[in-house]
């Protein structure tokens, strides 16, 4: 509604969102970090948005998927995450109050590699995961959905 109010006849409009259809992410399924980020609020794939589009008064004239080589890593380490966090309930709360001390002292530097470990290790296995990329990319299953669609003439 909104945004065709704001756009000209034929404007063209750019879509950029995650791929509810990434192969990533399916793999992963709910631990995958796509779930679990405040601003994707809602998930698509190319066949909901395309309808999504059409009903409000847009013709698709170009899709586009993108599989970032940190993706899957990302991924990976929020799954591990997930699972260590998971797991780490378990015991008495002695035992718990013993590892806390320990682990604050460690957990400084964890946070700190944890932002960019994804980063460098998706350098490292580029040439094992560029080519990953290419294929999920092809078929429109990567992670990030671009969509360009143009207003109808009325």
């Amino acid at each position: 509604g909104n945004v065709s109010k704001v756009l000209t006849d034929n404007g063209l409009l750019m879509i950029v969102l995650p791929n509810l259809a990434s192969r990533t992410d399916r793999f992963f399924g709910f631990w995958s970090h796509t779930f679990h980020q405040a601003d994707h609020l809602f998930f698509y794939d190319q066949n909901t948005l395309s309808r999504l589009l059409e009903s409000n008064g847009f013709d698709v004239i170009a899709t586009r998927s993108k599989e970032h080589l940190h993706h899957p890593i990302t991924s990976l380490q929020c799954a591990l995450g997930r699972f260590i966090k998971a797991e780490g309930t378990k015991g008495t709360a002695g035992d718990q109050a013993a590892q806390g001390t320990q682990q604050r002292s460690t957990l400084r530097w964890i946070r700190l590699a944890k932002k960019n470990l994804p980063y460098w290790l998706a350098l490292l296995l580029s040439p094992l995961l560029w080519p990953y990329a290419c294929i999920i990319d092809k078929k429109c299953k990567g992670h990030e959905l671009t969509m360009f669609a143009r207003k109808r003439q009325p």
